[in-house]
């Protein structure tokens, strides 16, 4: 840092303006993609969500191929997916839930226009076009066992209830059998002393 420092000061005005900027520019691309890794962690509802969604497009705006589209679409769908996961178990965010599942409903739409522009393309590989239709069912699929899992805890939620319910109701049973036992054994004593 100090060398920099004294190279600073001997260089000639031109070259210390252009250093300058130099640093400024390679510090602003830093910051820029610190800010952009940072927002591709966030989940809906975060602050830098929004910077995230952003970046996805600009990036999306330079993928030619429609193939390689159909793929980042299937990555983005890949993405709101795990989104919702996250969403659904943190509290609090219901409204961020009926977002996500709105912005996964448009991703499908994003990937099947894109499949649908890839049939009407005539160059289109047809083994790529049934491989990308392959992982937009196992995308949606995965939605669906989402649900289903929901619904497997909850139903495994209801049966440990009832075996609770069934282990309470024993429980009392047995304990009705012990008090009308030593009632009966009391009332033999009390005959006996008679």
């Amino acid at each position: 840092m100090l060398i920099l420092l004294i190279t600073l000061f001997t260089m000639s005005k031109k070259t210390k303006v252009l250093v300058i900027i130099l640093i400024t520019v390679f510090g602003l691309f830093g910051l820029g993609a610190l800010l952009i890794s940072s927002a591709n962690a966030a989940a809906p509802g975060d602050t830098l969500y929004s910077i995230d969604r952003a970046w996805e497009d600009i990036r999306g705006t330079f993928i030619f191929s429609d193939s390689d589209k159909a793929e980042y679409e299937l990555d983005l769908l890949e993405e709101r997916n795990e989104e919702l996961n996250h969403v659904k178990n943190e509290d609090g965010h219901e409204d961020s839930i009926d977002d996500s599942e709105e912005d996964i409903d448009e991703q499908e739409n994003e990937v099947e226009e894109r499949l649908r522009e890839m049939e009407d393309n005539d160059n289109s590989d047809e083994g790529e076009l049934e491989r990308i239709r392959e992982r937009l069912e196992e995308q949606s699929g995965d939605d669906s066992s989402d649900d289903s899992s929901d619904n497997e805890v909850e139903d495994g939620t209801e049966d440990e209830t009832e075996d609770e319910t069934e282990v309470e109701d024993e429980t009392d049973d047995q304990n009705d059998d012990n008090s009308s036992g030593s009632s009966d054994g009391n009332e033999g004593e009390e005959q006996g002393n008679d």
